[in-house]
């Protein structure tokens, strides 16, 4: 008999503890003792609203097939046909230290103030030991607003941790070849958008 009580009291006392751990640590995230959610810390998923912010109301837009491709270091070239323009993203020799499998998905938003184009790049981070090069067609940044011409593109990296788009570079296709031509450091996401005066 005395084997039997102990044996009840040991189990009334783990079951106890057990109630014990589950009412300090909670039930879920609706538990009076779970951790406070803070706000600053849960980030909008990207997309149509971070375009309106930046570039006005956006009416329409199309995301294309990703493209997927090995580099290593002797570096390689993607191309990808867009809605209505083409682009290449060049790695030179001597990017990259070994094999990489490199991503972009890219995508074009019709905005009030034109065409927008988003490129986002994979394995995100990834750091350039040489700059690789983003060309894209001039003809591809149409300009909707009367009066106001696009001279050039510009390129803007979105800043996961701001939520803001950071201005990184111009070009005005000063060699006329109807290309506009970016250096990409590192991998994240970027926008090219047409440059007026």
């Amino acid at each position: 008999m005395n084997n039997r009580k102990r044996i009840v009291i040991r189990s009334m006392i783990l079951l106890a503890v057990l109630m014990g751990v589950i009412l300090i640590n909670g039930c879920g995230k609706i538990s009076p003792v779970a951790p406070e959610q803070n706000d600053a810390t849960l980030k909008q998923p990207f997309g149509a609203q971070q375009i309106e912010d930046k570039w006005g109301k956006v009416f329409s837009f199309s995301s294309y097939n990703a493209v997927v491709g090995w580099v290593d270091s002797g570096g390689g070239t993607m191309s990808f046909d867009g809605t209505g323009y083409e682009a290449e993203f060049d790695i030179p020799d001597g990017a990259v230290e070994s094999w990489v499998k490199l991503y972009c998905q890219g995508s074009a938003y019709f905005t009030e103030s034109g065409m927008i184009y988003v490129f986002e790049f994979k394995p995100d981070g990834l750091v350039f030991e040489k700059p690789a090069t983003l060309r894209l067609e001039m003809e591809a940044l149409q300009d909707f607003k009367e009066g106001d011409p696009y001279i050039g593109a510009e390129l803007l990296y979105w800043n996961d941790s701001t939520g803001n788009w950071d201005y990184q570079k111009a070009d005005g296709d000063t060699d006329g070849d109807g290309i506009v031509e970016f250096q990409i450091e590192h991998f994240s996401r970027y926008a090219v958008g047409g440059q007026s005066q």
